[in-house]
């Protein structure tokens, strides 16, 4: 879930991009702009899910002008909570809403300078929270309908991301797409990375050094929170980094029972219920954003799928639907997955 404020208050136009980005711009380049997916502006989306701290903002939508003529803000610091109040007041918002309201009576822009959601589908979802139609499109066409109604052979050519980018999270039927769209971004955009760094030349290096190289993770961050392997890049530096070399090394760690002396002590694995109150309750958790950055792409320019992507299908279709919970797809694809 991505978290920006913008003079204190959380823009409800963040779905539509934040770091001053507008995701739904996030498009294919020349060769391959048919797998991208099509803008539906009439689109209407609310998010599976949204932080569950104290003063959270609500899920993330879209819709159009017409349904929502402009988006306020969100302040966190309001007390919903009010039984007393003429009329009463309770916390309705969400599942969960504890405190927090929405302002809709005075048009809030977010840093790309949006004051609507129209169009604005496109937030991050899934594993490593893929982002724009781009990113979604190539999801679309490799694994899912687009694909499918090309010919191809896919794991799920009933899924039509296009349509319905939310059914990453929220599909009942294949609860474990969550998982394989982290897969197949790491398969299609990682691992193809090779803008000044390789990504194959840089694990061997990591792993014959005897895995304690920090500048790996550091890159891999890089690459996935802002697309670049040597950010700072696309305005701003990797959000989290430390966190995320922590987290790094406490799976590496747990996974491959190794412990160099050359790393620092590994945190504790957090717990993954939310505290229940914060220590102030007029101040939110540091911001957050996790997300793929920037529009990535594949190397080459061609519109059919490379031998290399029909391989990556048909592995999708034999072993997508078993990846049902966060371990195995660690284990089989490398701790780095999930940062």
């Amino acid at each position: 879930m991505v978290l920006l404020q913008v003079n204190g208050f959380y823009p409800i136009s963040n779905s539509c991009g934040q770091l001053g980005q507008n995701y739904q711009d996030y498009t294919c380049p020349a060769g391959q702009e048919s797998m991208a997916c099509p803008v539906d502006t009439s689109m209407i989306i609310v998010a599976s899910t949204n932080p569950g701290w104290y003063g959270a903002p609500p899920p993330l939508r879209c819709g159009p002008t017409f349904f929502f003529p402009t988006t306020g803000y969100w302040d966190y610091t309001y007390v919903c909570n009010q039984p007393n109040a003429t009329p009463p007041e309770s916390c309705t918002a969400y599942e969960g809403h504890r405190a927090g309201k929405e302002y809709r009576d005075t048009a809030f822009a977010n840093q790309y300078g949006r004051t609507d959601i129209e169009g604005c589908c496109w937030w991050g979802r899934g594993a490593i929270q893929t982002t724009g139609p781009c990113n979604m499109g190539r999801l679309n066409y490799y694994i899912g309908k687009g694909g499918a109604d090309n010919g191809m052979t896919t794991a799920y050519p009933s899924v039509d991301i296009c349509s319905d980018p939310g059914q990453i999270c929220s599909s009942v039927e294949f609860p474990e797409l969550k998982w394989v769209a982290g897969l197949f971004y790491w398969i299609d955009q990682l691992q193809a990375y090779n803008s000044g760094w390789d990504y194959l030349t840089a694990l061997h290096d990591f792993v014959d050094g005897g895995m304690v190289d920090p500048s790996f993770i550091e890159s891999v961050s890089g690459i996935v929170n802002r697309g670049c392997h040597n950010p700072p890049c696309q305005g701003s530096e990797v959000d989290g980094a430390e966190d995320r070399a922590t987290n790094f090394n406490t799976v590496l760690t747990l996974l491959m029972d190794i412990e160099p002396t050359s790393r620092p002590p590994v945190a504790p694995i957090p717990t993954a219920e939310p505290a229940s109150e914060p220590t102030s309750e007029t101040r939110p958790p540091a911001e957050i954003t996790v997300q793929t950055g920037t529009p990535s792409f594949a190397p080459t320019g061609e519109t059919d799928a490379p031998t290399e992507m029909v391989e990556v299908s048909d592995f999708l279709l034999d072993m997508g639907k078993g990846l049902h919970s966060c371990a195995c797809l660690m284990v089989a694809n490398w701790p780095l997955m999930m940062f």
